[in-house]
C-alpha cells in the first residue's frame, strides 16, 4: 500500500478473514469491497452453481443485476465480484461488464467441463493447482446431482515444508464432500489417501497410483467392471494432474504402500517359486518312506 496514489482505492475480499478484519480498522485508505458472505460494497447474493458456469445477483445503486460467469464454482464468482468493482470504479457500463464476465476465454485447465462418450464429465481443474483451488473444486463436483463422483488427485507442487500438511487437508476435503471414489497420483498425494482412510473413507474406495497411466488404467478398469453403475447413471470425474486399492503397512516404524493387486502379484509369484521346491521335498520324502519301509520289512 506504500506505493498508492492518496486518492487510490483499494479493491478487498470481504470474505478474507485477515483482510476483512484489517479493513475494519482500517482508518487511512478508501476501500471497495466483495464478497458473498459478508457484507460489502459489492455484494454477491443469490449464488447458484450451474454444470458450466454460476449465476448469481448484484445490486448497484439500488439496481439489482443477474450475472453469469464464465465457468462453474465459488472462485469465478468472487472474480466476477472482483471485476464488477473495477470496472465500475472506471465508470464501465454495467452492462458491458455482464456481456464480458459471461463470454471471457478463461485460464485452459482451471474448471474446464468436458463431456465425453458413456455420459462421462470430466471437471480439469489442474493449472497451477493449490488446497485453495481444489477445495471450491470438490465442492462444485459434489454439487452435481447425478452420478458417481471420482476425484482424481496428483501432487501439488512448490509447498516445501507445508507439503504433507496442505495434502492431508485436501484429503478430510475430499471426506467431507463426501467424494464416492478417490484416485491419487504421485507420492506427497499418497497424504490425501492416506488422511481420507484415517477420517473414515472406505479402504476399498481409495486407489493410490504412482503414474497417470496406471490411475488412467484404474478409471479404465472401473468403467468396465461397474458398467451400470458408473457409465449408464452417469458419472463425474474430478481430474488435477492407479493400478491398485489403498493398502498401509508399517515397518521399523516407517509407512510404506503396498496394494492389493501387487499383494496378489507377491503371493503369486512366490507359489510359483516355491510349488517345485516343495513338491520336490514331498517326493523325496515319500521315497523315503517306502525305501525305510522295505528295508525293515
Amino acid at each position: 500500500l506504500e506505493g498508492m496514489d492518496e486518492n487510490g482505492v483499494l479493491v478487498l475480499n470481504n470474505d478474507n478473514d485477515l483482510l476483512s478484519d484489517w479493513n475494519s480498522k482500517n482508518t487511512s485508505v478508501k476501500t471497495n469491497t466483495f464478497g458473498i458472505e459478508n457484507a460489502s460494497d459489492y455484494l454477491g447474493y443469490n449464488v447458484e452453481h450451474l454444470e458450466n458456469n454460476s449465476k448469481f445477483n448484484v445490486e448497484i445503486n439500488n439496481k439489482e443485476y443477474s450475472v453469469l460467469t464464465s465457468k462453474p464454482g465459488e472462485p469465478f464468482v468472487m472474480n466476477s465480484l472482483s471485476a464488477i468493482a473495477v470496472g465500475k470504479m472506471l465508470d464501465v457500463p454495467m452492462e458491458k461488464i455482464i456481456d464480458a464476465l459471461a463470454s471471457i476465454d478463461m485460464t485452459k485447465n482451471r474448471m474446464d467441463i468436458e463431456k465425453i462418450e458413456n455420459n462421462v464429465t470430466i471437471i480439469k481443474d489442474y493449472y497451477n493447482a493449490s488446497y485453495e483451488s481444489i477445495k471450491p473444486g470438490l465442492e462444485y463436483l459434489m454439487s452435481l446431482k447425478e452420478g458417481t463422483k471420482i476425484a482424481v488427485l496428483g501432487d501439488i507442487k512448490e509447498l516445501g515444508e507445508y507439503s504433507k500438511e496442505l495434502h492431508e487437508k485436501v484429503g478430510k476435503e475430499v471426506v467431507k464432500q463426501k467424494v464416492d471414489l478417490l484416485i491419487t497420483v504421485g507420492e506427497d498425494a499418497k497424504y490425501i489417501a492416506r488422511e481420507a482412510t484415517k477420517e473414515g473413507m472406505k479402504e476399498s474406495n481409495i486407489y493410490v497410483c504412482e503414474t497417470n497411466e496406471s490411475a488412467a488404467q484404474v478409471l479404465t478398469k472401473i468403467m468396465k467392471k461397474e458398467k451400470k453403475e458408473y457409465i449408464d447413471d452417469g458419472h463425474t470425474i474430478y481430474s488435477m494432474d492407479c493400478d491398485a486399492k489403498w493398502s498401509e503397512k508399517r515397518v521399523d516404524n516407517q509407512t510404506i504402500y503396498v496394494s492389493k493387486q501387487e499383494r496378489r502379484a507377491l503371493i503369486k509369484a512366490a507359489f510359483l517359486a516355491y510349488t517345485p521346491k516343495l513338491l520336490m521335498v514331498l517326493f523325496c520324502f515319500g521315497l523315503a518312506i517306502v525305501l525305510i519301509y522295505f528295508w525293515l520289512k
